[in-house]
């Protein structure tokens, strides 16, 4: 087949959860099938990963993303759209777009997220399928829960227009494919009559993540993830305020490495915590994990599924997150991970991890098993191909009306 991938982000470095993600997709797929992406991109120096896409696209087109302030987005905002979809609209991409449409002539196109939907009237003579990487609506609604009173209306309006914004997109689209049956049930509920929907679940690459040697006495716990981004940034300031002081209390040598790229300013300040070092980006997160105790994901906020929980489980870390972090995975609590929601509680299992050596083998053993058994790339790639399969019109025929 001919493959069309339009993303919001160069899937390249595979470093964040939606770029390990489709990353990993692309470089399946690339075996058996020519691929195209059309990708925003947002710093210069970003053209440079051309050559590395190019391993497995045969072709690469790429546009800059407006910048985050710029008047046309607020202008479009201001005028109903979510910022998310305004953010994501370019007169450039959309020639793009056409100019790739017309000469590459896709069997299917993949879009990646609804950010990207207001580009699926451009793509109405090709089989479409809106990979949504989460239900954007659900971390919003969560986010209204957690952001200071002042800031509520604000993020009510633009949780309103999410909402109505990815719906619109999942209705023009010929099947959205969700990562989780959460959020399968989630979006098939919200649509009457529900919306064509299916659930392909990400993997992870066991044979790339070989389990680190860990010591078997630390007090390090780290956190992992990209540190600019908004649940992140929560939950790292929510673990460091209202948890590790528990902790500490009991543990008095605790500390937590934060590590991920380009850390909010808030993140940063949290290193002012002597229990705390922010990292920012490093060459390769395998020494955090090694010195860890555990790996912590205490989201409160967020959707789909947590790329950086399958990566500690095949990597064989012990792990202990919120419900809201192990969302959509079907992990057992106590078998693959430790699951605590309130402060007192992931002070608790955190204490029970840094003082049990045992506990922490069980559970990284079991976690690792359970990846080598469930998530598998091949096998995300093979039901991929059977969902693009039932869109393609029969006989396929290029241009034919749907």
């Amino acid at each position: 087949m001919r493959l069309l991938f339009l993303t919001p982000r160069l899937p390249y470095p595979p470093n964040r959860g939606g770029e390990i993600i489709i990353f990993n997709v692309l470089r399946q797929l690339a075996a058996r099938h020519d691929i195209a992406l059309v990708s925003f991109y947002d710093r210069p120096e970003e053209l440079a990963y051309r050559a590395s896409l190019e391993r497995y696209c045969r072709r690469v087109e790429m546009v800059l993303r407006p910048g985050k302030l710029d008047p046309r987005v607020l202008l479009r905002t201001i005028g109903g759209d979510s910022y998310s979809l305004s953010r994501h609209r370019s007169t450039e991409l959309l020639a793009t777009l056409r100019r790739v449409v017309r000469e590459w002539r896709p069997d299917v196109a993949q879009v990646e997220t609804f950010v990207m939907g207001s580009y699926l009237p451009e793509l109405s003579e090709v089989p479409t399928a809106l990979h949504m990487h989460d239900v954007a609506w659900v971390m919003w609604e969560r986010l209204t829960g957690v952001v200071p009173f002042s800031l509520r209306p604000l993020v009510a309006t633009e949780t309103r227009r999410i909402r109505r914004d990815e719906i619109a997109a999942c209705r023009l689209a010929d099947v959205c494919i969700n990562v989780s049956s959460t959020d399968w049930q989630r979006l098939t509920s919200a649509t009457t009559p529900p919306v064509n929907a299916t659930v392909v679940m990400p993997g992870v690459d066991c044979d790339a993540l070989t389990p680190v040697e860990r010591p078997a006495s630390t007090t390090n716990l780290v956190f992992v993830g990209s540190m600019s981004y908004m649940p992140n940034v929560d939950a790292a300031e929510f673990f460091v305020r209202d948890v590790l002081p528990l902790i500490a209390a009991e543990v008095p040598e605790v500390t937590l490495s934060i590590v991920g790229a380009r850390p909010a300013a808030s993140v940063q300040r949290l290193a002012a915590d002597p229990h705390v070092r922010v990292t920012g980006l490093v060459d390769d997160v395998r020494p955090y994990y090694a010195a860890a105790a555990a790996a912590i994901v205490p989201l409160r906020i967020g959707g789909g599924v947590r790329m950086k929980i399958l990566e500690s489980m095949a990597l064989g870390v012990p792990i202990l997150s919120t419900r809201v972090g192990a969302e959509g995975l079907g992990l057992t609590d106590g078998s693959d991970l430790l699951l605590a929601d309130t402060p007192a509680d992931l002070a608790a299992a955190a204490i029970r991890l840094l003082r049990d050596p045992r506990l922490r083998e069980r559970l990284a053993t079991h976690a690792r098993q359970t990846a080598l058994r469930r998530f598998s790339w091949e096998a995300v790639v093979q039901t991929l191909e059977d969902v693009y399969a039932s869109i393609i019109p029969r006989p396929a025929a290029y241009g034919s009306a749907r």
